[in-house]
């Protein structure tokens, strides 16, 4: 599809949403979701979410864009509680879109400030992050989580995580990937969230290995296709009623992992 095409959706809002549970490790309830842009093709197929948030992120646009993301979620949210209250709302922001004006937005479009997370996403590797404290210390008074997305422990996500001072790091799913030939990485990357008083959330988790794994260092909250794909609103719904807002796993089955 044309850029132009694109930005044009984008500011009209003209997107789908998917949207990924969030699991609490120690107890196994869903406590919130993500938020997941979904953009079709005129074939009725659909196109590759990264490659199309590579075309916005960063630019003009994206604030338009997250404007639009914040009026659909919040009414998505709103059938979302009736369901399981208390459901926590993440979305994902460049740090191009991390501004004061997105705090007005949010105050203006989000029904109830503490039930949302703001992800600042790191697929933008340069760029200026010294207005980012004053907008997280306005968050923070609405009650609003900051959380860093793409965290692998890396010395540059450390000094984004002492820097910016976040509530929680996601780790990038690329550590649960590697693990078998590079556990270090994700000791590591743990250790440090945990030292800095962070909560952590993992990604990619696709395998009861998995789980016992993050279960065991204490990881507070993970998501995964061990629990389910990205689903759109009808099929959320569905999922939450029918598997009552919890992800139930026989203890024996994840000892034996």
């Amino acid at each position: 599809m044309h850029n132009d095409d694109l930005i044009k959706r984008a500011v009209l809002g003209q997107f789908d949403l998917a949207y990924l549970p969030l699991i609490e490790t120690a107890t196994g309830r869903v406590i919130g979701v993500e938020a997941l842009s979904r953009w079709g093709d005129a074939s009725g197929g659909w196109l590759h979410t990264e490659s199309v948030m590579r075309q916005i992120e960063g630019t003009s646009v994206e604030p338009a864009y997250v404007r639009q993301l914040l009026g659909k979620v919040a009414r998505d949210w709103e059938l979302m509680v009736e369901v399981m209250r208390g459901m926590v709302m993440a979305i994902n922001v460049s740090p191009y879109a991390f501004t004061l004006e997105l705090v007005d937005d949010i105050q203006r479009h989000w029904p109830e400030t503490r039930l949302l997370e703001v992800e600042l996403t790191e697929r933008m590797r340069v760029y200026d992050y010294g207005h980012v404290d004053g907008v997280v210390e306005c968050m923070r008074n609405l009650g609003i989580a900051v959380s860093l997305d793409d965290y692998s422990g890396t010395p540059y996500c450390v000094s984004k995580m002492v820097g910016i001072e976040v509530d929680c790091v996601k780790l990038d799913k690329s550590v649960l990937t590697n693990l078998k030939s590079d556990r270090y990485t994700f000791t590591n990357a743990t250790r440090l969230a945990k030292s800095m008083g962070c909560q952590i959330t993992a990604e990619g988790v696709e395998t009861l290995d998995h789980l016992r794994i993050v279960s065991e260092a204490g990881v507070d909250k993970w998501q995964g296709y061990l629990a389910t794909k990205p689903l759109f609103i009808s099929e959320l719904l569905a999922w939450l009623k029918d598997t009552e807002c919890r992800f139930d796993l026989p203890e024996e089955k994840l000892q034996s992992a």
